[in-house]
């Protein structure tokens, strides 16, 4: 085997076998084995909640009913044991079976062809299952000459799951045919031992086997599962210290501390004795931090199935009164939600008198379980002890749902213009269509291909920039790649240059004013030169201006001469 002294966390590992072979660290449970298997009962049951180690406690005993010595070196069962005597063994995990009747009879007729091929059995055409493992059981004590154990994991996974459903009663069914050979074959058993959370008693194979011995209350198998403080002590002090060191506590606080959070199990009432959730520890220890690790792993998804209507108060799961026969006989389908949530691990044993037990919540742990994830589940609505006054309103109809139409995508884009020109700071709004007429999304979103020629707005308003071309895109919001483009071509705005006035006269150049009143000199009409004084054109707009005072000179010359002559002839 390997080095011992590698300290190694057997997290997730469920094979006594793995644990030993690879070493990693395991509480030695095999003195109480011994005792379960030599002193105990041929017909055993023991009920545990998930993650408290029941498939190490199968695997351990398989080990060794099958007389495998040298797994258990160093371990307590070696000062117990002096035959070591190897018996075959039926091992069923009933947790792969699924829920449905087809997927059980696909499991076990799986499992049974496995011992066949082992054992040599010879199978006839539409064998049942329940003669197949008949056959299996007569065959194998035949060729060893040693009795059979048969080991039976997980029974009621199918019956939980399956609970509530239509294939819930061709389950149960299934098991009453196939289990019922076990009491038949007593002769030829040697030890059966059968695990669960949950007991179906009038059911399952509690009906057909009802001289299984429940031992899931009996004192001296109470710590058969679980990690007591001593163990603790004795085996994980290297990494208490760790953990210790690592959130800066004492030793006695990080005790304390995983304690709180992990302990707090009693599966008896005579041997009150602290039990660890095993699973939630060994986390723990491993990643020096204290977490919910039991409800993350799945423990809380079949509470719905067994307390469904069950509106209760945290504070009411702290002291549970629970008849002694309801708790250790009765069927979990009519026990009442107290006895799902005992058998769960939601709920333990905190005393008991000669009328039944009190039960309460184990540990912190569990109580972030029930507050977090549990009540919130079966849609509890009080909050503390605060209690409504108002009365409960008349249940109201619920309406019919109405269908959800049918979402139709744009699969065209039409734009009002394809292109267009504009000037430098001109603008243009351009409009989408599309199509289908009842398309279900139509807006349009816009884009630019360069911003800095134009820019588009949300709405499809277009604002030339600068100079060039641009293309401007509209997309279908619903539609997959349905666009419509439109191309625009900026121009550069034109610059007209202003008018040069006379700067001694506000009048507007070329209009200058002629006084007719002045008379000629000689024949030549006397002209004021300031008046008349014009700049040299320099631009269009000047040019015309002269022309039109040169004009203007020349009809009052005219005028002036011909009034000149009007009057000398009148002399």
């Amino acid at each position: 085997m390997a080095n011992s002294n590698i300290r190694k966390f057997p997290v997730g590992i469920q094979s006594f076998t793995e644990i030993r072979e690879q070493c990693y660290l395991y509480v030695d449970k095999t003195d109480i084995v011994w005792n379960l298997v030599k002193n105990g009962k041929k017909y055993n049951y023991l009920s545990r909640p998930r993650r408290f180690g029941k498939s190490v406690l199968v695997d351990t005993l398989q080990a060794y009913l099958e007389g495998r010595r040298e797994l258990f070196e160093g371990l307590r069962i070696m000062q117990m044991e002096r035959e070591w005597t190897s018996h075959p063994v039926v091992r069923l995990d009933m947790s792969s079976a699924g829920a449905e009747p087809e997927s059980i009879r696909a499991y076990l007729d799986d499992a049974f062809h496995q011992y066949e091929k082992k054992y040599n059995v010879e199978v006839r055409q539409l064998t049942s299952l329940a003669v197949r493992l008949k056959n299996i059981i007569a065959t194998a004590y035949e060729k060893t000459g040693q009795r059979v154990a048969v080991l039976v994991d997980e029974y009621d996974s199918p019956l939980q799951h399956s609970w509530h459903s239509p294939h819930h009663e061709a389950c149960t069914n299934i098991y009453r045919e196939v289990f019922a050979v076990l009491k038949m074959m007593d002769a030829q058993l040697y030890f059966v031992f059968i695990t669960g959370i949950t007991k179906f008693t009038q059911i399952s194979l509690f009906s057909v086997l009802n001289n299984l011995s429940n031992v899931s209350f009996d004192p001296q198998y109470a710590t058969i599962c679980g990690i007591t403080d001593k163990e603790i002590k004795e085996n994980f002090m290297p990494e208490i210290e760790k953990m210790a060191e690592t959130g800066n506590w004492t030793i006695d606080e990080t005790m304390e501390r995983l304690k709180g959070y992990y302990d707090g199990y009693h599966f008896c009432a005579e041997n009150m004795v602290d039990i660890y959730n095993p699973f939630s520890l060994i986390n723990a220890l491993c990643d020096k931090r204290l977490r919910n690790y039991w409800a993350a792993s799945g423990a809380t998804s079949l509470i719905s199935k067994f307390v469904d209507d069950f509106e209760i108060r945290l504070a009411d799961f702290e002291k549970c009164e629970i008849m002694r026969n309801t708790l250790e006989t009765s069927d979990v389908t009519g026990g009442g939600p107290e006895l799902f949530l005992y058998q769960s691990g939601y709920l333990t044993i905190k005393s008991c008198d000669e009328f039944g037990y009190i039960l309460g919540i184990p540990n912190t742990e569990v109580r972030q379980a029930l507050n977090e994830m549990v009540l919130p589940a079966l849609t509890m609505r009080k909050e503390g002890d605060v209690q409504s006054l108002q009365p409960t309103p008349e249940p109201q109809p619920t309406p019919e749902p109405q269908p959800t139409p049918e979402k139709v995508a744009a699969t065209t884009i039409t734009l009002d213009k394809t292109t267009a020109n504009l000037k430098e700071g001109e603008t243009v709004e351009l409009k989408a269509t599309v199509g289908p007429e009842n398309a279900t999304d139509k807006s349009v979103t816009w884009t630019s291909s360069d911003e800095s020629v134009a820019t588009v707005s949300k709405d499809g308003k277009v604002t030339a920039v600068k100079a060039g071309s641009v293309k401007i895109t509209a997309t279908a919001v619903s539609g997959k790649n349905v666009t419509a483009t439109c191309d625009i071509t900026v121009t550069q705005a034109e610059v007209k240059k202003p008018a040069q006035n006379n700067p001694d006269d506000k009048k507007p150049a070329g209009k200058q004013q002629i006084d007719t009143n002045k008379q000629p000199v000689s024949g030549n009409v006397n002209t004021d030169k300031s008046a008349n004084q014009t700049k040299s054109p320099k631009s269009g707009d000047d040019n015309e201006a002269a022309t039109y005072v040169c004009l203007l000179g020349l009809a009052m010359v005219a005028i002036t001469a011909a009034t000149y002559r009007k009057k000398r002839a009148c002399k």
